[in-house]
């Protein structure tokens, strides 16, 4: 072998791993050592030979020289995954857990789909008593690798300590049908359906004539789920999917079935544990991806998608589905390449047209959006979500005004609201008008999110005398400002994964008077809790500024500017409750840049910028700005873009007569460099018809003026309220020609900018937007408001 290699001409330093490699397989290890120590002596910067000698080191248990060498390895070659986690491996070993940790971490950063690592990444979590995280990643491990035994066993064990009996029982059922006679997978199922109490389970596991006594339970409960006895028909599925776990035709039935039931996290394993059996069951893997979708796991619902187009190219779900996952991950192009291709095979996929809508959004297609969210609508009328999206998505198009938006608000509500007002009951709240208030925020968003840049204020300033604070949360991956949420409540309660319906029960249960909804249309929201009526008293507050079309939202907060005078509040379901200043409080939530120099006075130039989403950018805008660059010479232009959609940002500012080669196109940021971007821009330039605001306010807070344009909707006036507050009304234009005038005037005049910059955050500490205090105190007096009228039209 050794002479072919060298007659084909191969670099000594590749020869001689090669043969190290032989050496290595054919198990003559010390031959290998010494032939991967030439090799690197005749290449030192050989990364391949770094880590194949540390791979015959942790074989070795040399684990400090796996280390070195891994270590060189990274250096050379640091983006490579494997390299990282094979290092964690040999920290780990040396007791160095910490350090190993931080190396998988950085594995699982450069590979979303690198399933070793989640699985190496909860062995260490688990060796350091870290049960929960442990748990975690192994499920990140079996989401990407469900057909692999020891993944699912770890999940099972893991589930197991914490308590989770019915979810480990799922997974040890998917460890017995990838490996039904492994002694350890059938100890620790014996040992879980005992703790469940389920005895006949567990002993057919052990023995007897299970084959026999597991078929005439999979046929009792196929009778009963045929009759609808859904609840009476899970035990038989379930004793019937240990007895015979490779048995086809089992587990499929039981995971539908516990998918009707709501149980989506158990009917995981079983749809794992069906696909072990089938592979190629193309079904199951499309189902399983809509379920791990719904619950937010969208990696393995893109693996599980991935797999089924795989063995079924022609199948429109299985295309939609991964069309559904790609979204998630914002590869928008992707998507919508998988939903069109599912539309070409079944122009009926309501999902299709959904999620293509929903990847144009991303791409900044707004308008097209539109058209492919009424096409799911008219194929199956009865999806909130797709209703909801398609009504938030109406606001960023200059083609509908506050009263078109009013009446699909109000569809929505018809559709998906008004039906649920049968559960409704009477309320046992205490009608005292000043008694402490019990009030329950709901939400999706206590994490790293736009939402907590406003509540934090609030509830950390909250007047505990006056109101008792409830929040409610469905984030499905907590952070440390979900912490910090949790700590400034008095009571937290995690509803991520609890029905709509156990949602609005726990609010009755908690007796809570006010119940206050901070997502609206927007994602994941709980609208349909609120439907229930849950609490006497319901409010719509933060997401945007607009209206539900709910009649079980009692008030929508607003402020003075948002809603003035001559506003027709007639088009909205709720009643308008107007806070005194501000329908924000702003505070940023981690550490932010110094304000630096004016970039004009640096660069020679004045720099337009908007970083808002692209969606919120449309034509007519873009032609504004075009107006604005042809007016302030050698000016430019930079524009958050994604990546995905940069050949259709051009084509848009082409269209629109922008030299594109003054514009930048920078593509989404971590939140720092976002931040930092700021000091490379001397003018906002607000969206419309969607005004900005926690864009608008992190602009402010950087020193950066913003120009806006006044709209005749509410998230169209929320420039106007952010520039009153400051006294910066003259920077809210009423026109479209205004809009152009005052920011090109504002370029002229670098003092002024100069003064705008080293004044802003200032001017914003010192104002209504930055006073918490004086925000949380006003929310209670609205508050208190409605809770009067209540109590007093009660007593009537």
């Amino acid at each position: 072998m050794v002479s072919s290699l060298a007659d084909q001409g191969l670099p000594e330093a590749e020869r001689l791993l090669a043969d190290a490699l032989a050496h290595h397989r054919a198990g003559r290890y010390s031959e290998a050592e010494a032939t991967y120590g030439k090799a690197l002596s005749a290449d030192p910067a050989s990364h391949r030979a770094l880590y194949s000698w540390s791979v015959l080191s942790l074989q070795l248990r040399h684990d400090q020289r796996a280390a070195d060498l891994l270590t060189r390895a990274i250096e050379l070659a640091p983006e490579n995954h494997v390299y990282h986690s094979n290092l964690g491996e040999a920290l780990r070993r040396l007791g160095r857990v910490r350090e190993a940790a931080l190396a998988v971490l950085r594995a699982v950063s450069l590979d979303r789909e690198f399933a070793e690592g989640f699985y190496n990444l909860g062995v260490l979590l688990k060796s350091n008593g870290e049960h929960t995280g442990a748990a975690l990643n192994f499920q990140r491990a079996v989401d990407l690798r469900p057909d692999t035994f020891v993944f699912q066993l770890a999940l099972a064990r893991s589930l197991e300590r914490l308590g989770q009996l019915e979810l480990a029982a799922g997974h040890c059922c998917a460890a017995l049908a990838l490996k039904p006679d492994a002694t350890e997978a059938c100890d620790v199922s014996a040992a879980v359906l005992l703790a469940l109490g389920r005895g006949e389970a567990a002993a057919a596991i052990r023995g007897g004539d299970v084959n026999r006594a597991g078929k005439a339970a999979l046929r009792r409960g196929l009778e009963l789920n045929a009759l609808g006895q859904a609840e009476a028909a899970l035990p038989y599925f379930e004793r019937s999917a240990f007895s015979v776990p490779r048995e086809p035709g089992v587990h499929l039935p039981l995971a539908r079935l516990l998918r009707s039931l709501g149980e989506h996290e158990r009917c995981v394993p079983a749809y794992h544990a069906a696909i072990a059996v089938e592979p190629t069951a193309v079904e199951a893997l499309v189902e399983l991806s809509s379920v791990l979708k719904e619950l937010g796991r969208s990696d393995g619902a893109l693996v599980a998608a991935r797999r089924a187009v795989g063995l079924a190219p022609d199948s429109a779900a299985a295309h939609a589905n991964m069309g559904a996952a790609l979204v998630d991950f914002r590869r928008n192009e992707e998507a919508a390449a998988a939903c069109r291709a599912a539309i070409a095979m079944d122009a009926s996929s309501a999902l299709a047209h959904f999620q293509l809508g929903n990847a144009l959004v991303g791409l900044g297609a707004v308008e097209q959006a539109i058209e492919s969210y009424r096409r799911s609508l008219a194929l199956e009328p009865h999806q909130p979500i797709a209703h909801a999206n398609l009504l938030l998505t109406m606001s960023y198009s200059p083609e509908y005004d506050t009263h078109a938006i009013a009446r699909e608000a109000r569809r929505w509500a018809s559709r998906h609201a008004d039906p649920l007002a049968v559960e409704r009951r009477p309320h046992v709240n205490i009608r005292d008008p000043e008694r402490r208030l019990r009030i329950g925020y709901v939400s999706p968003d206590f994490y790293r999110h736009p939402v907590s840049v406003f509540m934090l204020p609030l509830l950390e300033h909250h007047d505990r005398a006056a109101v008792e604070v409830y929040c409610y949360s469905s984030v499905q991956f907590p952070d440390a400002i979900t912490d910090r949420v949790e700590r400034a409540a008095d009571v937290f309660r995690n509803v991520a994964g609890v029905s709509d319906r156990g949602v609005a029960e726990r609010v009755r249960a908690d007796c809570v008077d006010i119940l206050v909804d901070l997502t609206m249309h927007a994602g994941n929201g709980r609208l349909r809790a609120f439907a229930r009526k849950p609490a006497p008293l319901q409010v719509c507050w933060l997401a945007y500024p607009g209206t539900t079309g709910l009649d079980a939202i009692d008030y929508r907060l607003t402020d003075p500017y948002l809603d003035p005078p001559d506003v027709d509040a007639g088009v909205y379901a709720e009643r308008t409750l107007a806070l005194p200043d501000t329908f924000w409080c702003y505070a940023p939530l981690e550490a932010t840049p110094d304000v630096g120099m004016l970039p004009a006075r640096r660069n020679g130039h004045v720099t337009f910028g908007c970083l808002h989403s692209f969606h919120k950018v449309n034509g007519p805008l873009l032609v504004l700005w075009g107006r604005l660059l042809d007016l302030v010479a050698e000016s430019r232009l930079q524009l958050h873009v994604p990546a995905d959609a940069t050949a259709r940002a051009v084509s848009a500012l082409e269209a629109a007569g922008i030299d594109t080669r003054r514009v930048d196109l920078t593509p989404r940021k971590q939140h720092a460099e976002y931040m930092s971007a700021y000091g490379s821009i001397d003018v906002c330039l607000d969206t419309a018809p969607f005004n900005g605001a926690t864009t608008s306010l992190d602009a402010l807070w950087m020193g950066v003026p913003v120009v806006t344009l006044v709209g005749a909707t509410p998230v169209g006036r929320a420039g106007l309220s952010i520039m009153s507050n400051l006294g910066l009304q003259e920077l809210s234009a009423r026109s479209p020609d205004d809009y152009v005038r005052v920011a090109a005037e504002l370029a002229a005049d670098l003092d002024r900018l100069e003064a705008l910059r080293r004044d802003l955050r200032a001017r914003l500490l010192g104002s209504a937007l930055m006073d918490a205090p004086r925000f949380a105190r006003n929310m209670e007096s609205a508050y208190r408001t409605a809770w009067r009228r209540w109590c007093s039209a009660c007593e009537e």
